[in-house]
């Protein structure tokens, strides 16, 4: 190591920074070890054991001893929608509201001193209300007569807007629902307030979020703060209601305020030419184009899943999917024939099956080396599905905090799909038995950009009142060492930066986080306690938790 560091020093670009733990997570040792972390300029220069750093450093190089703190590689978050995930963290969140009115008070409360063009909210479920009956604009009409107001549901599939959002888009009782989504409306045929899937809830979209271009940078920069506190370095960013900001993320590059890496993901139906002018002008390691994100269906927990057999509780209904099932494959096949992958949002088996075979039909025509397809949620599998993700190279994005409700009991998902099918809901253990990469995340903002909860629910698999004692289908619990894989390592595989990122590497990027204890001793039923005390991306420190406990 000396002769290392003496060869180094003769190159005067830079200095060292060096992290010394207990507790190292490299992502390729099978278990975490003593040692240090050495970084030079924004590159991980050496990764070695010891209990002891074997050299005099300079005095204006960095040693941070972190104790028994677990260092290791940064967080990828492989699935979020980052302007939403940043007007999320500025407008008001309804998450834990537990009625229609509750809502629409809080939702007042926020706004009263607020001058914003339109009301903006996230996260109500009318689940989590005591009548669980779909909301109305009249509630909101009490609140914001003269406001236009806006609020996206805890899945990003539903809208609930009040009477002047419905007139400011034109629509009334005249309005026909555009193909793929629905207008919700009452016995006299008038909205209801309720507007539900993606083509019917860009008739507000796109007129309730326009900003500027700085207001646009300002939020995104929002989101990347926030990553930073969280510890993630890496995200795959997916096209949703029409929101792709890849323009103002190269703004950004440009400007050197993008500090995490963008891996995004247009809609499917964007022409193929305009895929390919994509892919050749967002090609860096820290902004590219990954592939194409394209919806099969929507949730079970909607009944817009496309299942292989009846809902359980709507006997000779299946769902149906939300696109042109057809002209999806020739897609599939067309991307796939230049190179770029597609990611399918399938929640249902059926949604599921369907994009196995359009990814296997690829394969089969196209010939050339594997690019790494990926089905986004699977919260239903067939059994006879399983083995054909490892076969065809396909990539399993899951999410492991969507399967939580505040109980067992109170879960829905035994009443929409039955006992039977649940036993394979979120199958990530089973899919990575057979073989399967299965690269997990968040899909933020439908769940707080949390690592920690992706973490914790992977491995534990319980309700937010702890619940069932021992997990749910325990069998699909991940191990701490396989969750942190799910988290670096699986994703930087989706991402095309295995050699880049994702582990502890001589020559990768210096994307570090340290976390407030040793992962490994911690009880998994306690992950949640565990904080981010430091971030570093690309070889720079650009967080440090304040106030915290330091052993």
């Amino acid at each position: 190591f000396r002769k290392t560091v003496r060869r180094y020093r003769k190159d005067k670009k830079g200095k060292f920074m060096i992290i010394k733990s207990r507790c190292i997570f490299d992502g390729v040792s099978p278990e975490p070890y003593e040692g240090y972390v050495a970084i030079k300029e924004n590159k991980i220069h050496s990764v070695l054991k010891g209990d002891s750093i074997p050299v005099r450093l300079r005095n204006d190089e960095e040693v941070l001893d972190v104790g028994n703190r677990t260092v290791m590689a940064g967080f990828c978050d492989n699935h979020v929608h980052i302007f939403l995930a940043a007007l999320d963290l500025t407008t008001c969140s309804l998450r834990d509201c537990e009625s229609e009115e509750e809502a629409a008070k809080r939702l007042a409360d926020f706004y009263k001193n607020r001058k914003d063009k339109w009301v903006i909210g996230f996260g109500w479920c009318n689940y989590d209300w005591a009548n669980q009956e779909l909301p109305s604009k009249e509630t909101l009409d009490k609140y914001f007569g003269g406001r236009p107001v806006m609020l996206i549901n805890d899945e990003l599939h539903a809208l609930w807007v009040n009477s002047k959002a419905l007139e400011l888009c034109g629509i009334d009782k005249y309005t026909e629902n555009p193909q793929y989504g629905e207008i919700y409306r009452d016995e006299k045929g008038e909205p209801t307030g309720y507007i539900l899937e993606q083509s019917a809830m860009r008739l507000f979209t796109d007129i309730a979020l326009d900003y500027t271009e700085e207001e646009e940078k300002g939020l995104i920069k929002t989101f990347v703060k926030e990553a930073h506190k969280k510890g993630v370095t890496s995200v795959g960013d997916m096209e949703i209601i029409g929101i792709m900001k890849s323009d103002i993320y190269k703004a950004l590059e440009c400007e050197k305020e993008l500090k995490v890496r963008v891996f995004f993901s247009p809609s499917i139906q964007k022409p193929l030419d305009e895929f390919i002018e994509l892919k050749g002008n967002f090609d860096s390691d820290n902004l590219s184009l990954l592939g194409a994100k394209g919806f099969i269906d929507g949730t079970p927990l909607g009944h817009t899943g496309l299942m292989i057999d009846d809902y359980k509780d709507m006997p000779g209904f299946k769902g149906e999917p939300v696109l042109h099932l057809a002209e999806l494959r020739n897609k599939v096949e067309q991307l796939n024939g230049e190179g770029i992958p597609v990611r399918l949002h399938a929640c249902g088996d059926g949604a599921v099956r369907e994009a196995l075979d359009d990814i296997e039909k690829a394969n089969h025509n196209r010939g050339l080396e594997n690019v790494r397809n990926t089905i986004e949620h699977i919260e239903c599998l067939h059994p006879d599905d399983i083995g054909r993700f490892a076969k065809s190279g396909t990539i399993a994005s899951i999410q492991p905090n969507h399967m939580t409700m505040n109980s067992m009991e109170e879960h829905p998902i035994f009443d929409i799909l039955g006992q039977k099918r649940s036993e394979l809901s979120w199958p990530a253990k089973t899919l990575s038995r057979s073989g399967a990469c299965v690269a997990l995340g968040t899909d933020c903002p439908i769940v707080p950009l949390e690592p920690m909860m992706t973490l914790y629910c992977a491995i534990n698999r319980v309700m937010e009142d702890g619940s069932p004692q021992g997990g749910w289908n325990p069998k699909e619990k991940y191990t701490v060492q396989e969750a942190l894989k799910g988290v670096t390592v699986n994703n930087a595989y989706l991402f095309k930066m295995e050699d880049k990122i994702g582990t502890l590497e001589s020559g990768k990027y210096a994307d570090i986080v340290v976390l407030s204890e040793d992962i490994f001793k911690k009880d998994v039923l306690d992950i949640l306690d565990i904080k981010v005390d430091i971030t570093v991306w690309n070889g720079e420190k650009v967080y440090e938790r304040k106030g915290g406990e330091h052993e």
